[in-house]
């Protein structure tokens, strides 16, 4: 998810060795997950039935699906649009599949209570898949002749989906941050993937604003104005997730270590710049497209920053060994 975003932000400036260098890695990466994720469930079924199960990782599993559908986007943006639909076709149906089973496994099917005592920023992954398959959807529809309708009738049914849950995931998060006591430790970077949630929002609507069809013609001032509004309340939430991360860090003097984490940082501020430059265009906003433009270095400076990270512990793994 954050190598794909990162790839398509900087090829929006023209930077195409580095986008496809990250393109290789991120396809790379996605093969290897799989073989990772299908020799877990082979070996260890309990386990991952037991996420399956669990309110704090079970919303984890949606990385599949948004992982799929934006290295899909990447590879339709560089002309593979057979591989895209490929692309298109697994996160669709596993978004569906993931989207009943997820909450009845961990929320309706549950017995422990209360629940929001388990809510962290995972839950916001939801929304992420929802929106990840409009985006792959619309970028499909303009590339694919004879489908178009139906491309942007599943765009914007999974896009007015994903609005209406990070709507009711926000609610459930606020609901949990006055009931329950926080501390510095409860803030974990996925809690980032809340920005994430609002700009892949953006992005998805800005995509589906560019699709000549009667869903998408029915439904174009709403998309282009709720999106300039998901914008507004991402932009407004990137403080106050520095001001935990001072707290967590800094106040609470948590050390700053590589963690698998700190990869749901990057991903936002990929998919933040991303989402500036294109509603941008959309609406006409320069102001929103030059703070995308500058939101591309820090996304690509983060990206390298926690990939470094990765190679330190790997290499202090193997050391040990």
């Amino acid at each position: 998810m954050a190598t794909g975003i990162v790839s398509s932000s900087v090829r929006l400036h023209h930077l195409n060795a580095i986008a496809d260098a990250l393109v290789a890695i991120a396809l790379l990466s996605w093969f290897v997950l799989c073989a990772m994720n299908l020799t877990r469930w082979m070996v260890f079924r309990h386990a991952v039935l037991a996420d399956l199960r669990d309110p704090a990782r079970a919303f984890g599993f949606f990385t599949f699906v948004a992982g799929t559908n934006v290295l899909g986007a990447d590879l339709v943006a560089d002309g593979h649009v057979a591989v895209g639909s490929v692309a298109l076709l697994i996160g669709t149906l596993s978004w569906i599949c993931l989207g009943y089973l997820i909450p009845w496994t961990c929320v309706v099917g549950n017995r422990e209570r209360p629940l929001l005592v388990r809510l962290n920023g995972l839950w916001f992954l939801w929304v992420v898949a929802c929106q990840s398959v409009a985006v792959l959807a619309s970028l499909l529809a303009v590339q694919i002749d004879g489908r178009q309708d139906g491309l942007a009738f599943l765009g914007a049914v999974a896009w007015a989906t994903g609005l209406v849950s990070y709507e009711a995931i926000a609610i459930l998060t606020a609901l949990r941050l006055i009931q329950y006591p926080v501390s510095p430790a409860d803030l974990t970077p996925p809690y980032w993937i809340s920005t994430g949630a609002t700009a892949i929002t953006v992005l998805a609507g800005a995509h589906l604003a560019d699709v000549t069809a009667p869903m998408t013609n029915a439904l174009h001032a709403l998309i282009v104005g709720l999106s300039l509004v998901a914008w507004s309340f991402g932009t407004w939430i990137i403080p106050a997730l520095l001001l935990t991360g001072w707290w967590r860090h800094i106040r609470a003097a948590i050390p700053l270590r590589y963690d698998v984490s700190y990869w749901s940082i990057v991903f936002p501020l990929g998919m933040y710049s991303v989402a500036s430059d294109r509603i941008g265009v959309v609406a006409h906003v320069e102001v929103i497209r030059w703070i995308g433009y500058h939101a591309t270095w820090i996304a690509l400076a983060a990206w390298t920053v926690t990939l470094g990270g990765l190679c330190a512990r790997m290499g202090q793994l193997l050391l040990r060994r």
